[in-house]
């Protein structure tokens, strides 16, 4: 099964530390072997689909190819054992930026949705009318809604907008602006989306 995996700089597993073997000449990677006892994050091979990529953000984006028996947990797959196929080299520090910048407008429309939700109408004219982040940075500064849930929207969504520097950071602030979970998973979902269409993922499973 073809699956994605997220790693740090030179294939390393930001959360195991372990160095991956790397594709190379075109070849894929090494067998990893782990427990045919699996169990998520603790034992065995872990990769994503890409619904679960904008969880799991990190430096370099891989297709991999898992064996054995496949288990679906929470937020990801896992197996008894994986190898590295090919990067997905689309996948650099300005797209990160560039997933970045639009979750953060995204969830700026969320944002207004709810302001208007709460008979905030003016403010979410104004929010609305921001065409990039320095506008909305500049326009967020001067807001002030007198309702609870207009206010917590909009500390997150200025949080998603100062951390563009973070890209995974901005991207939980921004999934934040939903406010409940079913708010935050849509927003997930689109950053998902947004993924998968900006790096041609489905086409890259398919091989």
């Amino acid at each position: 099964m073809r699956a994605l995996k997220f790693l740090g700089e030179g294939g390393v597993g930001p959360f195991s530390g372990f160095r991956w073997p790397l594709p190379e000449g075109g070849a894929p990677g090494g067998w990893v072997e782990a427990s045919e006892a699996t169990r998520a994050c603790s034992r065995g091979v872990h990769a994503c689909l890409p619904a679960d990529l904008p969880y799991w953000l990190a430096p370099e984006l891989y297709v991999m190819e898992l064996g054995g028996a496949v288990t679906r947990a929470e937020l990801k797959l896992v197996a008894p054992r994986g190898r590295l196929l090919g990067r997905i080299e689309g996948w650099t520090g300005e797209r990160a930026r560039e997933l970045a910048v639009a979750a953060v407008l995204h969830a700026r429309d969320t944002a207004v949705a709810i302001l208007c939700a709460e008979a905030e109408a003016p403010i979410a004219d104004r929010i609305a009318a921001c065409a990039d982040v320095t506008a909305l940075q500049d326009t967020l500064a001067g807001a002030s809604p007198s309702s609870d849930r207009g206010k917590l929207a909009l500390e997150y969504l200025d949080d998603a907008a100062c951390s563009l520097a973070s890209p995974a950071v901005s991207a939980y602030c921004a999934a934040r602006v939903g406010l409940d979970r079913r708010g935050y998973l849509a927003e997930r979902a689109w950053q998902a989306e947004w993924l998968a269409r900006a790096l041609g993922l489905w086409e890259a499973l398919a091989g």
